[in-house]
């Protein structure tokens, strides 16, 4: 009788191991992904599309800040193009993210935490590495200073710690929130170094240190903002959605703004873009040519 409990229990604690899933490049609210392990990019992308040139676009309203994390000011468009963020979304799939600055993600069995593991090569613009420690500080500051979204977004989450050299893993009140982990895949990474000593509450038009395919070139405050691309780490890193669309392609993109005779809306407010899919704290936009006036 003995032998045979014993049995059964070695057979649970294997069956155990086995529910457990490995650690993953994407995550998929409905289903399975569609991208296996390994692919080099979205179908949809036109890795054949020449790079270089410059694109124009037009924008309604002003901007005063290039922080567009908290609720004071109005932030320029196109400014989340500096920033990356853990995940990057699939646009020919309903709901799934795959690693962008995570390399993989891992969904504990019983859905009470997540972890996601950084890429090594993932680096800010001034080449420091993205670490746990940057992870941590921009999901705590996001939520004590930053727009009132975030705390809704992420008031499930109990604690965030460091887990390893390179992953840090979120906690949840309970396992009712299927979103809530690819929802923290969304979130940019910024850099806590960068921002010591920095008021990150208050509105700046000092270019502040991003780790996107873009960084600000130039700025005509209230009139137009440049963004120049940079050169972009190479494998997994350039899978994101951004190299899908033109002005990712292009060495420059200028935005140009006109005030507008209403009150512009808080959030980015781009005449020559179409908003696909709603991002943390503001709408993502898939970026589009300008229809002649």
């Amino acid at each position: 009788m003995g032998k045979a409990l014993a049995v059964a229990a070695a057979l649970l604690l294997l069956a155990a191991g086995a529910a457990r899933a490995a650690p993953s490049e994407g995550m998929s609210l409905y289903g399975d992904l569609k991208y296996k392990p390994g692919f080099t990019h979205f179908d949809y992308a036109n890795t054949d599309a020449p790079i270089g040139g410059t694109i124009r676009y037009a924008a309604i309203g002003t901007y005063d800040t290039l922080n567009p994390f908290v609720i004071n000011g109005v932030p320029a468009a196109g400014i989340n193009l500096i920033f990356d963020t853990l995940t990057a979304a699939s646009e020919d799939e309903p709901a799934s993210e795959y690693g962008l600055v995570a390399e993989t993600m891992d969904l504990a069995p019983d859905k009470m935490s997540v972890l996601y593991t950084l890429r090594k090569q993932a680096r800010f613009h001034d080449g420091t590495p993205i670490t746990p420690a940057d992870v941590i500080w921009t999901f705590e500051t996001l939520q004590k200073q930053g727009l009132p979204a975030y705390r809704e977004y992420y008031g499930d989450v109990t604690k965030v710690v460091q887990e390893g050299e390179r992953g840090v893993r979120f906690y949840f009140k309970s396992a009712k929130n299927r979103e809530l982990p690819q929802i923290l895949g969304q979130m940019p990474v910024l850099s806590k170094t960068y921002w010591a000593g920095r008021d990150f509450s208050k509105t700046t038009l000092t270019p502040p240190l991003g780790s996107g395919p873009y960084t600000i070139k130039s700025l005509d405050p209230g009139r137009s903002i440049t963004y120049a691309r940079v050169r972009i780490i190479g494998g997994p890193l350039s899978r994101s959605t951004r190299a899908a669309t033109i002005s990712t392609r292009s060495a420059t993109i200028i935005i140009a703004t006109r005030r507008s005779r209403s009150k512009p809306s808080r959030p980015d407010n781009m005449t020559c873009a179409s908003k696909t899919r709603q991002r943390i704290g503001r709408p993502a936009m898939t970026a589009r040519p300008c229809a002649p006036a």
